[in-house]
């Protein structure tokens, strides 16, 4: 015992004065640990600790529907709505370095007078005008087409398989499945005539009556790794950019402010409940997580472009010298020709 024989074991009047005082020194944790064998535990829930002021610093300083010189895959993602069209573009680099280059919203129109699945498609065919008549830059000035448009296909399926097949064939219909969506995400075991499993395991791909292949993914597991992408410093200290970071554009985090409430709509708990071991679940905060789900789907569609955290840089593969052997041809005098 440090107390014991100093001169403030001497001015105790009783055992209770002296477990207080170690608590005025220590603190409570100390004293509970050391002194009764019975550590506090963290009561309730624990989250990861994201917040809109971090997603708000997370700069990449390119200016807004810029794409860095490395871009090895442009993907987009569409979230659809009765009145609303959420959206978000992102500009990867080979070992999961995003860059948001792009979002916004697109306007549904007279829902009332012509039904919400013709006004939807009406939007969704306006958005991809926009897209394709103002198409995206890298940095050296070359256009840069998309790799990979995801479309929600949740409550409009039929507009969103209607307006795939129309697109052409880099847009596909995708639906997310897990706890959070009330519907558990169930990967199949091996590949068929009418599914393909995505690496990972996190994804898969249906065939549906219609002929359409559509993305279903795990949305517990793609909101944690998207958050995690958010909680990884973006640059390292020689100012480079850190594998599985993500970034949006400008240098102005105010401007973002809404994309970033948007990021923090939902948060993952993780809780040790006795007899059950550790739960893990999303517990969505504001009912507005739209762009949350774009940015999902944009980190999901660049895992199906082969964006992956273990994949290094694609080195070019060397070509083989065809050797030309000689072939016995009895017509000839020397009896053999090459060929």
């Amino acid at each position: 015992d440090p107390y014991e024989g100093s001169a403030r074991q001497k001015v105790e009047v009783s055992a209770v004065q002296h477990c207080y005082n170690i608590i005025a020194d220590r603190g409570w944790g100390p004293f509970a640990t050391e002194y009764q064998n019975d550590p506090p535990t963290d009561d309730g829930p624990q989250t990861s600790g994201i917040s809109a002021g971090l997603v708000m610093g997370r700069l990449s300083g390119i200016e807004r529907n810029v794409a860095p010189d490395e871009t090895a895959a442009l993907v987009a993602f569409v979230d659809l709505g009765k009145y609303a069209l959420y959206w978000a573009v992102a500009a990867w680099r080979r070992g999961v370095v995003g860059h948001v280059i792009d979002y916004g919203v697109q306007d549904v129109f007279n829902v009332d007078v012509i039904g919400e699945s013709k006004a939807i498609a009406q939007a969704l065919r306006a958005w991809r005008d926009d897209l394709n008549a103002s198409p995206y830059v890298l940095r050296s000035g070359e256009i840069r087409r998309m790799d990979r448009v995801l479309v929600d296909a949740g409550n409009w399926s039929d507009v969103a398989y209607a307006f795939c097949r129309e697109s052409g064939v880099h847009y596909k219909p995708s639906k997310g499945y897990g706890e959070s969506e009330k519907s558990p995400f169930r990967v199949p075991k091996k590949n068929t005539a009418t599914t393909r499993v995505g690496l990972g395991g996190h994804w898969y791909e249906s065939k549906q009556p219609g002929g359409h292949w559509l993305t279903i993914f795990d949305a517990d597991h793609w909101k944690r790794y998207t958050h995690e992408r958010w909680l990884t410093v973006p640059r390292d200290d020689d100012d480079r950019y850190r594998p599985g970071s993500l970034t949006v554009f400008g240098s102005d985090p105010k401007t973002h402010l809404a994309y970033a409430k948007h990021q923090v709509a939902e948060v993952e708990e993780e809780e040790f409940i006795r007899g059950k071991g550790i739960r893990r679940r999303f517990k969505r905060i504001s009912k507005a997580n739209h762009w949350l789900d774009g940015t999902v789907g944009i980190c999901l569609a660049a895992a199906q472009c082969g964006i992956d955290l273990t994949a290094g840089p694609r080195v070019p593969r060397k070509k083989k010298r065809r050797t030309v052997r000689a072939k016995l041809n009895p017509k000839t005098p020397a009896g053999w020709l090459k060929k």
